[in-house]
């Protein structure tokens, strides 16, 4: 008898609840014919199938549950010919069997001792900068909520009316908590470099150590001759363009556009360590958002037009047909017209890859990435590659350190900005405008990203864009500009 929830899944209760539902006789059979004892879960796999879990048996246990499920077939005959051929039958197939080859085991691949206690020691290091990097950031928000607290205590003072003397004694706790908020952050900023350098030596380490050697990058047909029209557009001083593309979910595409001459020079003073005095910062890209889609091949009207013609219960077949090769042509000419928008030359175009890993989005996309690509990629002179887009919305677009999410108050707490990231390293450019949008800033430095590859002499991209930074970025000598 069933009284809880909770004698639902206990003893006899379980039994009964599940046998309300299931044949439980014949599932406990077919569980026997393989020595197993019912635990009582399915897993729903489709319409047609669930799977059933069941545990091994010990023992008695599993004796008394094989001899339960098994079907004994009637005795034959002790002297009947059939049983005497079968019997015969056997006794030849055994003796023509030869034994199988044993299965050969890889070996194991030999571990240099010394590589191994090198590992160890770097493992212990890491240990040892996460452990104190956890507790910087632990300190992080108390400092920032009372800088938040004493700036606005000092901007409501001055928004009174006439407005009082000021406040010198306000001002300077408001700037000494500024100072101490910005070292902070700039020892975190530090401990987080010398942690990631401690790990990509470990994972290099622990690579050696077993023998692995690094693959050779690959160049792909579209990268080859994206290279080779940056080759001719360098050396001959034709202009050309660069666009980066961040496909996103609430905004589908946000696109960023440079000159050529621009994103080689900002490539090539951080290949060269050296800062500009006039930083490249990243504009307001253009948007390709799926809520522009819908309207323009009118998905809303015809899905009102269908619920209102269900309602009358009237036979649509041939207004669906029209109204689906409507939209299909409408999408076409939209894409068609967005695309030639723009454009403005010749543009080689760089475009994330977003791979669908733990999202609850099915495929990542709000709307038609493909046609806007086909749209982009339609002229001769242009060229599109797809890219890893690793580190573009962490990385700053000026200085390529990290960033965070921007914070503001509200109500006397700080709350993060998912759409707004900061810059924290205080001899950035443009510190003191440090805060960009998220897609903007990533579809700027996959831009960045993709123009470091194709110039690069190994493929590879700038220290900034790489899990690890410690191998030096080589401009190929043939890309090479004796002017920058």
């Amino acid at each position: 008898m069933v009284t809880s929830k909770r004698s639902t899944f206990r003893g006899e209760g379980r039994s009964a609840t599940m046998g309300a539902f299931f044949n439980l006789p014949k599932i406990n059979a077919v569980l026997g014919k393989q020595g197993l004892s019912n635990r009582y879960r399915f897993t729903f796999v489709n319409y047609r199938t669930v799977r059933v879990l069941g545990t091994k048996c010990k023992g008695k246990d599993r004796r008394k549950t094989k001899g339960k499920a098994k079907v004994k077939s009637p005795k034959k005959a002790k002297g009947s010919k059939k049983s005497k051929a079968k019997k015969a039958s056997r006794s030849k197939k055994r003796k023509a069997t030869v034994k199988a080859k044993p299965i050969q085991v890889p070996k194991r691949r030999k571990i240099s001792k010394q590589l191994d206690d090198q590992a160890q020691k770097l493992e212990a290091n890491i240990n040892k900068l996460s452990g104190e990097l956890t507790a910087m950031r632990r300190n992080l928000p108390k400092a920032e909520r009372e800088r938040a607290d004493l700036g606005h205590e000092h901007r409501l003072l001055r928004q009174q009316k006439p407005a009082p003397i000021w406040d010198y004694r306000l001002y300077g706790r408001l700037k000494s908590a500024r100072v101490a908020v910005a070292d902070l952050e700039q020892t975190i900023r530090e401990q987080e470099k010398e942690l990631k350098k401690a790990r990509a030596n470990l994972y290099v380490t622990n690579r050696a150590a077993r023998g692995f050697t690094d693959k050779v990058q690959e160049v792909s047909k579209e990268m080859a001759a994206a290279k080779e029209r940056i080759k001719h557009a360098l050396h001959n001083g034709s202009p050309m363009n660069i666009r980066g593309v961040d496909p996103g979910l609430v905004t589908a595409a946000t696109i960023s556009t440079l000159t050529l001459q621009d994103a080689y020079v900002k490539v090539a003073s951080h290949a060269s360590g050296s800062t500009t005095t006039n930083p490249l910062r990243p504009t307001k890209g253009k948007r390709y958002t799926a809520r522009h889609l819908h309207a323009a091949r009118l998905d809303n009207a015809h899905s009102a037009n269908r619920s209102r013609r269900r309602a009358r219960q009237i036979d649509d077949t041939k207004k669906r047909s029209k109204e689906k090769r409507t939209r299909e042509i409408r999408g076409v000419t939209y894409h068609r017209k967005l695309t030639s928008a723009w454009r403005e030359g010749a543009t080689i175009t760089f475009n994330g890859s977003y791979r669908p890993i733990n999202s609850r989005i099915k495929d990542h996309r709000r709307a038609n990435l493909t046609a806007l690509g086909q749209g982009i990629d339609a002229p001769d002179e242009d060229i599109m590659v797809t890219i890893s887009e690793d580190y573009s919305s962490k990385t700053c677009p000026v200085c390529l350190s990290s960033m965070k999410l921007h914070k503001y108050r509200r109500e006397g707490e700080l709350k993060t900005v998912n759409g707004a990231l900061r810059c924290t390293n205080i001899r950035c450019p443009c510190h003191r405008n440090s805060t960009y949008g998220r897609d903007d800033a990533a579809a700027f430095n996959i831009a960045i990203r993709g123009l470091s590859i194709a110039i690069s002499k190994d493929n590879t991209p700038l220290q900034a864009f790489r899990r690890n930074p410690q191998d030096p970025y080589q401009i190929n000598p043939n890309m090479e500009i004796p002017s920058v």
